[in-house]
């Protein structure tokens, strides 16, 4: 998990993250709300989780 400050996410926010692997090319992309945020996690509510199609991935030069 990645740094983030607490300040700058509130509860009810609407967030977006990608997660990829990288070795597979697969990607699924999470759309959700954070529901409940303190020092050590913040809980979200997932709205729309989806794969995308590896095909799409194009490696940089």
């Amino acid at each position: 998990m990645s740094d983030y400050r607490h300040e700058e996410v509130t509860v009810g926010d609407r967030i977006r993250l990608l997660g990829i692997e990288f070795n597979t090319k697969r990607r699924n992309r999470l759309k959700a709300i954070i529901t409940e945020i303190n020092q050590k996690y913040m809980k979200l509510s997932v709205l729309q989780s989806y794969g995308n199609c590896p095909k799409y991935i194009q490696p940089k030069t």
